[in-house]
């Protein structure tokens, strides 16, 4: 399989055991990125897998930032930057700025305006693993076998599990049906 990742083997799916030290991971990296944003009102959140305990994930960190006023201005993009963020810029989602820390990757940085949908799915997505061990098992089994397969394609790798996780939030959707 050719390789679609810009860094190289460096930047390769590889799925690890979870680590008890990633809830305080995310905790000091919050500190740090709230150094960076003092004057911004934002909430952040841990989501993906690494905020999941006991489940297999890629060891990187995703945070998610609710701003109230988005988009970031360029000095706050700098500021993340010195931190050793990189930013993609031309990601075409306008509501969505994403940045990684570090090759092999260790934080994804998710920055959207306050009430945006995608977060929304995000969080609702992350307790409903929370809550469910037959859910969270036959997650780790799709990323496992995606993992195998796509170990070189990010793009891939993650559209593929959103089949899964789109029916896992229709269930979410669908009325109660209460007999009686």
């Amino acid at each position: 399989m050719k390789n679609k990742n810009f860094f190289g083997e460096i930047d390769n799916i590889i799925l690890k055991e979870y680590d008890s030290e990633y809830p305080k991971k995310y905790q000091e990296e919050v500190a740090l990125l709230r150094s960076k944003l003092p004057d911004r009102q934002c909430a952040f959140h841990h989501i993906g897998s690494t905020a999941v305990p006991n489940i297999l994930s890629k060891p990187i960190i995703d945070i998610a930032v609710e701003l109230e006023r988005f988009p970031l201005k360029q000095d706050e993009i700098e500021a993340l930057e010195n931190l050793g963020y990189r930013y993609w810029n031309s990601n075409p989602n306008e509501n969505h700025h994403f940045f990684f820390k570090n090759l092999p990757r260790t934080h994804h940085l998710h920055v959207r305006p306050t009430g945006a949908e995608k977060l929304a799915r995000e969080l609702r997505f992350r307790d409903r693993l929370l809550k469910d061990d037959k859910l969270k098992r036959q997650y780790e089994e799709l990323k496992k076998s995606l993992a195998e397969n796509y170990a070189t394609d990010r793009e891939t790798y993650t559209e593929m599990k959103s089949e899964f996780i789109n029916s896992v939030l229709q269930m979410d959707d669908a009325p109660n049906l209460k007999s009686g």
